[in-house]
């Protein structure tokens, strides 16, 4: 039972031990002093040790608790230099990867998953002691709004990019629409974030030529430098396709390849000579027969494969300024 008592208890009972009216001094007057003394002494001395003990046992457990708390907090605080690092990162990833489309898409999904493990974070660290919060309660609101201005870039750079594939989505349906008197010749493509167009040699020049175009091949050409012309912007490169058959003209064409490149190079200077395109949106490009559309075995194969081919991008560097921008704003 002694060994039970808490400081409480054994303050109480020693004063009762001492007290020299005590009902315990008054029936034990025939003890000797000397006696009485040293059962006094062995009934408190247990007492006040054990109580001793108690009170240390609290003390350290107060102690253990705030080593506790000061090790949580340590531990937050590594957790958001971790996460500065992090954003740290990824801006600059975000910034050295501008011209790729797709890897700005990337970053983004890298930057919400981000995002959304701050905000995770910060609900770790509101459900953490009243003691925790209050030390971390002003670093917690600049994170926050920290993140607000990250969202809202992210917004702007989302927006940057669809506006960016709207233009392409725009243009393909003005290719369309003057594509749509030739079916049989033209085939308008629309892709992640470019457009192609696709038109039959015999459509645009005469048989055999890579100089003489058709009468049909100035017409569409004319049109599709007008779409050219309303966005300076973009880049369009030329390529010419053959079939599997060699050149008829072996002295003056070399190869396919060959073939293919000087029936590029006419459509371009055409489209700059003629029609006011602007030279620096044009690229000449040649593939000869190693892509083919259809098979080389048959006629209609063969009809298919010999084409032009325009492949219409943006400008990257347009869109690389535009992200640029918005980066520069975030602090």
């Amino acid at each position: 039972m002694i060994r039970n008592l808490n400081y409480g208890q054994v303050s109480k009972l020693v004063p009762f031990l001492l007290e020299p009216r005590t009902n315990l001094q008054q029936t034990s007057t025939n003890m000797p002093t000397t006696f009485r003394n040293r059962l006094l002494l062995l009934i408190a001395t247990p007492l006040l040790f054990s109580a001793c003990i108690s009170n240390k046992k609290h003390l350290a457990a107060i102690d253990l608790i705030n080593t506790t708390h000061s090790g949580e907090v340590l531990q937050l605080e590594s957790e958001i230099d971790t996460r500065n690092n992090t954003i740290k990162d990824l801006e600059l990833k975000l910034a050295e990867r501008i011209g790729e489309n797709n890897i700005l898409l990337m970053l983004r999904d890298e930057l919400t998953i981000e995002l959304e493990t701050l905000e995770g974070n910060i609900k770790n660290l509101s459900s953490s002691s009243s003691s925790t919060e209050k030390n971390l309660s002003a670093d917690l609101a600049k994170k926050e709004q920290y993140i607000k201005e990250l969202k809202a870039h992210l917004t702007k750079v989302e927006t940057t990019i669809v506006a960016h594939e709207d233009i392409i989505k725009q243009i393909t349906g003005n290719l369309n629409f003057i594509a749509q008197d030739y079916p049989d010749d033209i085939d308008v493509g629309l892709g992640y974030d470019f457009a192609t167009i696709e038109i039959k040699e015999s459509f645009l020049f005469k048989r055999k030529s890579t100089t003489r175009l058709e009468d049909s091949g100035l017409i569409i050409l004319e049109k599709f430098s007008e779409i050219f012309q309303q966005h300076p912007n973009i880049k369009v490169q030329v390529i010419g396709h053959t079939d599997t058959a060699p050149p008829s003209d072996k002295k003056r064409y070399t190869d396919n390849w060959n073939f293919s490149a000087l029936q590029s190079a006419t459509i371009v200077r055409t489209l700059v000579d003629e029609y006011d395109v602007n030279s620096n949106q044009l690229t000449v490009a040649a593939k000869g027969e190693s892509a083919p559309r259809a098979s080389n075995s048959t006629t209609e194969g063969k009809s298919n494969n010999r084409r032009i081919e325009f492949y219409i991008t943006m400008n990257s560097e347009d869109l690389a300024k535009k992200v640029r921008a918005v980066l520069a704003e975030v602090k």
